[in-house]
């Protein structure tokens, strides 16, 4: 893999429960807004994961996967670099 690979990821596989969400209210109205626009067809940036060997830690696009699984969709555009849940963090 490059050092940095872009992918449609599964959204089950992203994990969102190590800490690296620094905002508070990531489902809140401006997710419901974007995932009407999802289900319209609208793109988005991809989001950014960092991959650990068996994890995939979210470090930027909490608000796009949380309008992902609200607009039904399996799948995200993702940008995975390797690192660890740390470097999400970091990130």
């Amino acid at each position: 893999m490059n050092q940095h690979e872009s992918i449609d990821l599964d959204l089950d596989r992203i994990r969102l429960d190590g800490g690296t969400q620094c905002r508070a209210n990531p489902t809140g109205a401006m997710a419901e807004e974007y995932a009407e626009a999802m289900k319209e067809g609208a793109v988005f940036p991809a989001v950014t994961v960092f991959r650990d060997g068996a994890d995939h830690w979210l470090a930027d696009g909490f608000t796009r996967v949380a309008a992902a699984r609200l607009a039904g969709l399996t799948k995200i555009r993702a940008e995975v670099r390797e690192g660890t849940r740390r470097d999400a963090v970091l990130f």
